[in-house]
């Protein structure tokens, strides 16, 4: 199970127990909280949450004397605060007399995992607005459509990239290019369609281009995608 949290700073209540049905625990072996923070992967073949080198994206630990606990009792332990945390996964980790003070039956269960998620504030919104969708092969390059970015909680973000897919060689492009920032006031991404120019369009009577945006939210967590769709005139003889 993944709990869902805010960015605000919290805490954490873990129990420990004693499973020994006769035999007392000592106060004082030590328990240590540690959170991770696990990095998302987008590769050809990988796409998905991986964990994160403790030695550099461990972003809380914290260690605490544990309490006396008698047969087949527990106890709560709390830890925190913990700051606020960009948003992603993370796994947070309980270690429970790391340093084996007491004497066990079963050294294997004193590590628990849990992991929480923490959602992006900074949404935006993607607006396509039709300029002129269907063209002539004659006209040249032409604006067709506008993607409009908006804030919905981002103080920015990045137009990251355009593709595009031509069934009969028009080409297509945007104003400004890919890869550039945005924000916090709206950011209007102009795509510009250059018709190629055919006598008999060898693809019947509805070529195509078809143009998509990718725009990434400023701390990475939020990735939306747009299409728009222009059509090509073509003299058939």
């Amino acid at each position: 199970m993944v709990d869902i949290l805010t960015p605000a700073a919290f805490g954490a209540s873990r129990n420990v127990v004693n499973t020994s049905a006769t035999t007392p625990v000592p106060a004082g072996y030590l328990v240590t909280e540690r959170i991770v923070r696990w990095v998302f992967v987008a590769a050809s073949g990988t796409v998905g949450w991986v964990p994160g080198d403790p030695a550099t994206h461990t972003v809380y630990t914290q260690t605490v004397a544990g309490p006396t606990l008698g047969p087949g009792a527990s106890a709560p332990i709390n830890f925190g605060p913990v700051p606020s945390l960009p948003c992603g996964l993370y796994q947070e980790t309980l270690t429970v007399d790391a340093g084996n003070t007491v004497t066990e039956t079963d050294e294997g269960d004193n590590v628990g995992r849990h992991f929480f998620f923490v959602p992006s504030t900074q949404n935006f919104v993607i607006n396509v607005i039709p300029v002129q969708t269907s063209i002539v092969h004659t006209a040249g390059p032409t604006n067709t459509h506008l993607f409009r970015i908006t804030a919905a909680g981002a103080p920015a973000w990045r137009y990251g990239h355009f593709s595009y897919v031509a069934n009969e060689g028009s080409t297509a492009a945007t104003i400004p290019p890919r890869n550039t920032p945005g924000g916090p006031g709206p950011q209007v991404i102009q795509m510009v369609v250059t018709p190629k120019t055919h006598t008999i369009s060898r693809f019947g009577l509805e070529p195509t281009v078809t143009g998509k945006i990718t725009v990434i939210s400023q701390d990475g967590c939020i990735i939306k995608q747009e299409s728009a769709k222009a059509f090509i005139e073509h003299d058939v003889r």
